[in-house]
């Protein structure tokens, strides 16, 4: 599988139509009101929606405008690239995302002062919404206006889903409402539970919930949102293995849809829609307002680091060792163990082996396979066994400090599901695989190791049964040099479209990826997103969004868009 050349495609605007190419004269009753139409909302329009929404409704100036004249100031725009990479400065922004892709140049700090700063992708107005009603205001005026229609929270967004020209935009990150309820009851779960506004944050959650005395599933970034694309599009945590994904973990889902309405849905209550939304993909069925998860008694939490290189042996033993790794994944994750690494040709580094309630002693059994290699082939490593009392001192340790964490955010992203079998059957063909990519190109090698039974969902929901399968998930990325000519950052990415993910699938045939850490220009993206759900997604989106109102790249559904060379989204 070769994905499409992104290079020959020229503006950056284009690549948004991902099925097929655009039209080229779209009739403009078949798109959304755009900028410069006749239609494009008055100014009065907008002022009586500010009116509506408690004058929360913000306009657009992009967060570059201070690197450019007439806003030009030297002091913050040196401050805007110095923390430019890093997460938190794009969150405290309406429209701000963190993939260098999405941005383009439009109004970038590394381009000249006196470059022009335009909108780009950028929605030219955003409501930050503090509850449902400023939801329900912001859908039904852009209904009638017939608008293009995004929501944003942080920004962490590979897939360009936030974003959109001429759009109008919802912004959650100020609903960060945590509610503990120790007793939640109902006919599918009784015992302790969490509700979440549509703006919280793992940096926000888990020190509510450890002074509570409890965990809860959540991301390896702290700054990621877990209402929108983290629990709606499945979401991996270092519990995983032993509690589920993060959508196993729905209870009740509050949700605006296309006509306005706001709606709950549970396993008992609009069934199909929660199902749809606990794994079915962020931004697709409506726009959650809130929704409340199972939670954990918290407690002893075991962890474990480890580094070890090729220095003073061979590439075959190094890979030999990593090899070893691999091959003890299965076991490790069956005793509900998880873990985050990074493979390279100069290092493996895990950071960290998760297991609730583990003493030092388990986990040196569980890794045991592996340091017991190592000795053998007299590779020096270094092993960090830890012992924290709650999760959020664990998590603080490895994945800190809160709330934005250690993850830059200069990546491209492409992912491919690794099944059990594949470690089990050709473990040595994988990893050679690894080996081969490593020393011949660019990308980073991510991986996450957990288990994620079925069996652990409070009840059945759409998370693609690919990841049932799964040993690994692995995070493919290249960096987005920000500064550089947009050919040389798009050059990269043909590089993992077109070599990487292509020689991960040869050895992985049919596994499918994770539709939140991937690539949007994937064309297989139907089912290797949502494999055997997706036709089933549709009815649903169908019923609860007739007219496909709710959009954005790789979504179900958004085959019925393209968006062309001036950004503006028409119908196919």
């Amino acid at each position: 599988m070769s994905f499409t050349s992104l290079t020959k495609w020229g503006a950056l605007v284009s690549l948004l139509s991902i099925a097929s190419a655009a039209p080229s004269a779209p009739s403009q009753g078949s798109c959304r009101t755009y900028p410069g139409d006749a239609a494009w909302p008055k100014a009065a329009d907008w002022t009586g929606l500010k009116k509506t929404v408690s004058g929360r409704l913000v306009k657009t100036v992009p967060l570059g405008a201070v690197c450019h004249d007439p806003f030009y100031d030297e002091a913050k725009c040196q401050a805007l690239k110095d923390g430019w990479a890093m997460p938190l400065v794009h969150e405290d922004s309406s429209t701000a995302v963190m993939s260098g892709y999405w941005q383009t140049d439009a109004c970038s700090p590394y381009t000249p002062r006196n470059q022009t700063c335009e909108l780009g992708n950028y929605a030219p107005y955003t409501i930050t919404a503090t509850s449902a009603a400023d939801i329900q205001a912001g859908v039904k005026f852009a209904q009638s206006k017939n608008l293009r229609f995004v929501v944003k929270n942080t920004g962490h967004d590979f897939l360009g889903r936030s974003v959109g020209s001429g759009s109008l935009g919802i912004w959650t990150h100020k609903m960060t409402n945590v509610q503990v309820n120790t007793n939640y009851k109902s006919s599918y779960y009784n015992g302790p539970a969490a509700k979440l506004g549509a703006g919280v944050r793992g940096a926000d959650a888990l020190p509510v919930l450890q002074k509570a005395g409890y965990r809860m599933v959540g991301g390896s970034c702290p700054s990621v949102g877990l209402v929108g694309g983290y629990h709606q599009g499945g979401g991996h945590s270092s519990l995983t293995s032993t509690y589920g994904m993060g959508a196993d973990q729905a209870l009740e889902w509050e949700v605006v849809l296309a006509d306005g309405s706001l709606v709950t849905a549970t396993p008992t209550k609009n069934q199909d829609l929660y199902w749809a939304l606990s794994g079915g993909g962020g931004g697709t069925y409506g726009v959650v307002v809130s929704l409340t998860v199972r939670i954990y008694k918290d407690g002893l939490m075991g962890g474990a680091s480890m580094l070890f290189t090729p220095e003073g042996v061979s590439n075959d033993s190094y890979w030999k060792a990593v090899e070893a790794w691999h091959a003890n994944v299965p076991a490790m994750t069956d005793a509900g163990a998880a873990a985050g690494y990074l493979v390279s040709s100069t290092s493996f580094l895990v950071a960290p082996v998760t297991k609730p309630g583990a003493s030092e002693a388990e986990m040196r059994r569980i890794l045991k396979p592996v340091t017991t290699t190592l000795d053998n082939l007299k590779i020096k490593y270094q092993l960090n066994i830890t012992q924290f009392p709650t999760y959020l001192d664990h998590y603080s340790f490895f994945l800190g400090p809160l709330p934005g964490g250690v993850y830059p955010i200069d990546r491209t992203m492409g992912g491919r599901f690794v099944p059990r079998s594949v470690l089990q059957k050709n473990n040595k063909g994988f990893v050679d695989t690894l080996r081969h990519l490593s020393e011949t190109t660019d990308a980073f090698l991510g991986i996450v190791a957990m288990s994620s039974k079925a069996s652990k969902a409070v009840a059945p929901n759409s998370i693609s049964p690919k990841w049932r399968d799964a040993s690994l998930s692995i995070l493919a990325q290249t960096q987005w040099k920000f500064g550089e000519a947009t050919q040389v950052n798009v050059a990269q990415m043909d590089e993992l479209n077109n070599v990487v993910i292509p020689a991960l699938e040869k050895v992985t045939p049919g596994a499918g990826a994770y539709g939140n850490e991937a690539n949007f220009a994937n064309p297989n993206w139907k089912k290797d997103y949502y494999d055997v759900n997706y036709d089933k997604l549709r009815a649903i989106k169908k019923k609860y969004d007739s007219k496909d109102f709710f959009y954005g790249p790789t979504m179900v559904g958004s085959d019925a868009w393209a968006v062309q060379s001036d950004g503006r989204l028409c119908r196919k």
